[in-house]
């Protein structure tokens, strides 16, 4: 029991620089996670309702007279679930990066590798993010008897946000990285 309590706080038996590393990016690595699942759960509301009822029609992109067919619907309902896919594959990254640097790997490869997994995948994330409404709007109304809309892209604040935190962790990571096998040259020097 003591060993595990050891392991589990064993940030109280840190130097004072290595503590406030090991809580900074845990909070930001937290903080990330939250975000991220917040658009998750904003990008994709009652999908499967949306996809397979007749609520498809409150999109408003579709004319009253369109039919959708079931293949529409199941492109459609595939096209939502790839963003979410993206958006969970970059939460689980950030959170095995969160979960190593509390274990206190915060300079070594495994971690430096989950950080820039995690931005890459949350870059991925935010430009699918971004095409997706011209991809819906295509999707929804290639059978309109009125023709297809033209889709346009548009930008919404959480997504600018994750796309440069993803950005930022991609380059963080790169550095660290390169920070890594410089230290690691050196010491094979000495």
């Amino acid at each position: 029991m003591n060993n595990f309590l050891t392991r589990a706080f064993g940030a109280f038996q840190l130097n004072a620089k290595e503590r406030k590393i090991r809580i900074v990016t845990i909070v930001l690595g937290v903080f990330i996670i939250l975000v991220t699942l917040r658009w998750q759960f904003l990008a994709q509301p009652l999908l499967f309702e949306f996809a397979f009822s007749d609520r498809i029609k409150e999109t408003g992109v579709i004319s009253d007279l369109s039919l959708i067919t079931s293949l529409q619907r199941l492109v459609y309902f595939c096209v939502l679930e790839l963003a979410c896919v993206l958006g969970l594959t970059a939460v689980f990254f950030m959170l095995k990066w969160c979960v190593l640097t509390a274990k206190g790997h915060y300079t070594v490869e495994k971690p430096l590798r989950a950080l820039q997994l995690g931005g890459f995948w949350l870059v991925l994330a935010m430009v699918y993010d971004t095409l997706l409404s011209p991809i819906v709007v295509a999707v929804l109304t290639w059978n309109d008897p009125q023709g297809m809309t033209i889709p346009t892209p548009y930008f919404q604040s959480y997504s600018l946000f994750l796309l440069a935190a993803g950005i930022g962790f991609l380059v963080l990571g790169w550095i660290f990285r390169l920070a890594l096998e410089i230290q690691q040259e050196n010491e094979g020097f000495v």
